[in-house]
Formats: C-alpha cells, sequence, structure tokens
C-alpha cells in the first residue's frame, strides 16, 4: 500500500504546484513588461514564460484530480476491506483533501500514516 502511494504523490505534488504557480500568472503578467524579464527570480521567469502551458493545464486538473481521488479512494475501501473495516467515514476527508489540494501528509492520515 505504500509503495502505491508513494507512486501517486509525485501526481498529485504536480497538480498542488500546478495550481501554486497558476495562482502568480495574472500577478506576474501585471508586473512583467517585457517578453524576458531578467530581474525575476528564475521561478518567476519560467511562470512567466509558460503562462499558455500552465494555463492550459489548469483546464484539465478538475478531471485529473477526480481521476487521483477515484484511484485513492479505491484503495482505500479495498485496504479497509481487507483488514475487515468500514472506509465510509474516511472517504469523504480523503476526497476533501484531494479536491482542496491539501498537502499529500494530509491524504496519509486518511489512510491512518
Amino acid at each position: 500500500m505504500l509503495r502505491s502511494l508513494a507512486l501517486l504523490q509525485p501526481a498529485f505534488e504536480y497538480q498542488r504546484d500546478l495550481s501554486r504557480r497558476a495562482e502568480l500568472v495574472e500577478g506576474i503578467a501585471e508586473l512583467v513588461t517585457e517578453d524576458d524579464p531578467d530581474w525575476l527570480f528564475p521561478e518567476y521567469r519560467d511562470i512567466h514564460r509558460n503562462r499558455a502551458t500552465i494555463q492550459e493545464a489548469m483546464e484539465t486538473r478538475p478531471k485529473v484530480l477526480k481521476y487521483l481521488c477515484g484511484i485513492l479512494t479505491d484503495l482505500l475501501v479495498d485496504i479497509c476491506r481487507f483488514e475487515g473495516r468500514e472506509a465510509r467515514h474516511r472517504v469523504g476527508p480523503l476526497e476533501e483533501a484531494v479536491m482542496s489540494g491539501a498537502a499529500f501528509g494530509t491524504v496519509l492520515q486518511a489512510f491512518g500514516f
């Protein structure tokens, strides 16, 4: 189970980072009047250069999060069934953590870690 969660963590973290970067796109665009501002930090310069890609990826983000949520929920239910426990009370917090973009530690808490 831990191996499965470890395999899903990069996809989950990418979605969190994507959300953070998308929040910065508009602010950076307001500050920048040139195509390649050398005075910006490298991370912000990268966000400015890739703003179209970031915005396109944000359009598919809800679908990707629902897909990740489905995988994690199925894994949680299967683990609980295997252990002979009920999973209903744990599914809600798990879905909320995934869809809100919470830290991966919050997702792990739903699994009991």
